[in-house]
């Protein structure tokens, strides 16, 4: 165990197994490779703002933004059940409250793109993921992932708050590609 500083481990996640034995048996912990548990770093730039369940929709990568690997898949939890939802993606920043007479925050800026065909049900559990293929981004003009590039990600769903529907914004991830 590489990381044993005066005889402790590194435990970053704090469930009692250090995290370079949790690396050895499962490298997704640690999808952009740099040595820290995913759990305890975040690339999420923008928080979603509260739904209709009382959390905040969260936005989770599971995979690798090592372009060769091909394997990137995004994840959006803690949302109302059985609402649709997509993904949008963009290569700009933004912070957009109430964006379309919406709740929450519009995190991305410039030219966004969404998604096509990817529209889903959050289901009873309220969640939802779709694999991205990093050689065709749905931009425009559509895009291939490039080492070094940057894109932000984010969920847009159905909501309704106080029985009103309208829609809302889960958090937002910055992915720094490999």
């Amino acid at each position: 165990l590489d990381d044993i500083v005066l005889g402790v481990a590194e435990d970053c996640d704090a469930d009692d197994v250090p995290d370079d034995c949790q690396f050895s048996t499962n490298p997704e912990l640690d999808w952009n490779g740099d040595g820290l548990h995913d759990d305890c770093t975040s690339i999420v730039f923008c928080n979603g703002s509260d739904n209709s369940t009382g959390e905040t929709g969260s936005l989770a990568v599971v995979g690798s933004p090592v372009l060769g690997d091909q394997d990137l898949t995004l994840r959006a939890s803690q949302l109302p059940a059985s609402q649709w939802s997509f993904f949008i993606l963009s290569a700009n920043e933004a912070q957009v409250p109430g964006f379309g007479g919406g709740q929450g925050v519009l995190c991305l800026g410039g030219t966004i793109g969404r998604f096509s065909g990817q529209i889903q049900n959050s289901g009873l559990l309220g969640t939802f993921s779709i694999p991205v293929d990093l050689t065709s981004l749905p931009t425009t003009p559509v895009s291939a992932v490039a080492p070094g590039d940057t894109w932000n990600f984010q969920a847009w769903y159905r909501d309704a708050i106080g029985g009103v529907t309208t829609s809302n914004f889960t958090s937002a991830l910055e992915i720094d590609f490999q």
